[in-house]
């Protein structure tokens, strides 16, 4: 575990706290910010998980080898996606937010997490085919794709005029967004960093 899973952790749980209690008193300031406090630590995280060389010991490199950052950005989208889907099933169906498809999502959100869980334990099993380089590299191709889908995605629910909702589906646009703003890091950190040299 790294040093910066801890810190990631805490603000995970100290954010879907804050998504729980914004959902019970329908504080939507404190939702953002929440979701908001969530994002910025998983991208920090993501940053410095991809950029800390010395865990390589390739001194005078400050890229990690393309296999080390598809198990760090693949780790922490799944996490993403975990945090994703439990703050989603604590505001709907735990605190009780009425929308009929709060615990949809969740679940959803769930599953695609434990689909990257399944793949990340792939990735950190040696000598499985999902670690070679041109299965690293299509991963790395993959994730622009991923990458760009979930992007156009949050630009249509920005543009659409529905983050002006008045129905409760105000708490899951902003968790949607802060997932999504982590996702695209994420790719991105990937698609850059794993690059073949």
């Amino acid at each position: 575990m790294m040093r910066g899973d801890i810190h990631l952790g805490v603000i995970a749980i100290i954010s879907i706290v804050m998504l729980g209690y914004a959902a019970a008193t329908n504080d939507r300031l404190l939702a953002i910010i929440g979701a908001v406090l969530f994002a910025q630590r998983m991208m920090f995280t993501g940053w410095s998980a991809t950029r800390a060389w010395h865990a390589a010991g390739t001194a005078n490199d400050d890229t990690l080898p393309p296999l080390k950052v598809l198990q760090a950005t693949t780790r922490l989208t799944t996490i993403t996606l975990l945090w994703a889907g439990v703050a989603l099933l604590v505001a709907y169906p735990i605190v009780g937010l009425k929308w009929q498809h709060g615990w949809q999502y969740g679940a959803g959100a769930l599953l695609l997490a434990a689909g990257f869980a399944a793949y990340a334990k792939r990735l950190f099993t040696p000598g499985d085919a999902a670690t070679t380089p041109s299965a690293i590299e299509f991963s790395r191709t993959l994730s622009i794709g991923f990458a760009a889908s979930i992007a156009a995605a949050a630009v249509w629910l920005i543009a659409s005029g529905k983050l002006n909702t008045i129905k409760n589906d105000w708490l899951a646009n902003d968790v949607f967004l802060a997932a999504s703003a982590c996702i695209v890091a994420l790719a991105a950190l990937c698609a850059i960093r794993a690059r073949k040299r």
